[in-house]
């Protein structure tokens, strides 16, 4: 059974910053940079709490602005406090500050489909209805969310839950990662007009990629790789990244697209030594190891399988072990296009 989990974020504590404190004015052109790479005018982030003249002056050096107004202003530009901290300080020594794990991404995520909770969405025909009737909730919030803005952000969230909705009628129908440009064509304008990529906009590269067409999603990678490379070392963030390759490559096994696999598959291993865990590189091999069983190599494939299901068993992780041993039985006993059932798509 194929399911696709979105993952809401845990609720964060948020506190009221001290209005008496104020930004330096040096991060205004820090600012200017991460709004004109999203092609924003200042028009569009300007709001009642914010002026397009307060904004200019911010990023002239001209002035400052309150920790308030300044918080305020990166949820404008969906970029989270951590990460502008980071940029700002990216050239100091790695030891004078740790960014490993925030909840600020959580909350941007939360914000732009505010639930309160984890929703799993089934490809099984009983379940269809219960699906069907979730999917109006989310979609009816979302329409009412988009009418009320002008950020474009919040608008695209509209045509993800109708994205997804249409994802899992087909998966019932057996046809897996079907494109569909009515939803994904505002998101690829998006992201393909951006100069650097935010988190954020990481995030929603993985969540739309399910509808975009094997070379719409491999010219989009081909942008992260070039300019996204930071994430890499930004230690908050690799497994991001890496879930993101997964994700590709995912999707290319699941279309039987083995040459563009591989092309996933290898960048994964080329990345490996930016890895914080032993995860990524259990995945890693287990993934070469579905490749190869596909790819004609069982011999191959069979050794790298068993030898995950060893490493997993020897390290008690026991969650992961059935996972991959359930999966190995069903290469063994499916054929390739089948495979799609067992596609494990990451949203969270």
């Amino acid at each position: 059974m194929s399911k696709i989990q979105i993952g809401a974020a845990s609720e964060a504590t948020h506190t009221s910053p001290n209005n008496t404190e104020s930004v330096s004015p040096q991060l205004g052109e820090l600012v200017r940079a991460v709004r004109l790479s999203k092609g924003l005018t200042l028009a569009e982030i300007a709001d009642e709490k914010i002026s397009a003249a307060a904004l200019s002056k911010f990023e002239n050096g001209k002035a400052d602005l309150t920790l308030t107004k300044f918080v305020h202003l990166l949820e404008r530009l969906w970029i989270t406090p951590e990460e502008m901290i980071y940029r700002y300080f990216e050239n100091m020594p790695t030891e004078t500050f740790n960014f490993n794990g925030y909840p600020s991404l959580g909350n941007l995520l939360t914000r732009w489909m505010p639930f309160d909770r984890g929703v799993t969405f089934s490809d099984q025909p009983e379940d269809q209805a219960q699906t069907d009737q979730a999917f109006q909730q989310y979609i009816s919030l979302a329409r009412q969310r988009a009418e009320q803005s002008t950020d474009r952000i919040v608008q695209l969230a509209l045509d993800f839950w109708q994205m997804m909705q249409q994802f899992t009628i087909d998966l019932t129908q057996g046809h897996f990662g079907l494109p569909q440009p009515q939803y994904v064509n505002p998101v690829l304008r998006y992201l393909n007009q951006l100069d650097d990529w935010t988190e954020f906009d990481l995030f929603l590269f993985t969540g739309f990629s399910i509808g975009m067409t094997d070379q719409q999603s491999l010219s989009l990678f081909k942008l992260v790789l070039s300019r996204g490379q930071k994430y890499f070392h930004f230690r908050s963030e690799q497994d991001l990244l890496f879930r993101l390759i997964e994700n590709q490559f995912n999707l290319m096994m699941g279309h039987q697209n083995y040459e563009l696999a591989e092309y996933y598959l290898s960048t994964f291993h080329e990345n490996l030594e930016k890895a914080n865990n032993a995860s990524n590189h259990i995945t890693y091999l287990f993934d070469r190891g579905w490749f190869n069983l596909r790819a004609g190599n069982p011999i191959d494939g069979e050794r790298d399988c068993q030898q995950v299901l060893t490493v997993a068993r020897f390290l008690d992780l026991s969650d992961l072990e059935a996972d991959f041993k359930w999966r190995l039985h069903f290469f063994q006993t499916h054929p390739s296009n089948q495979d799609w059932k067992t596609v494990q798509i990451y949203l969270n």
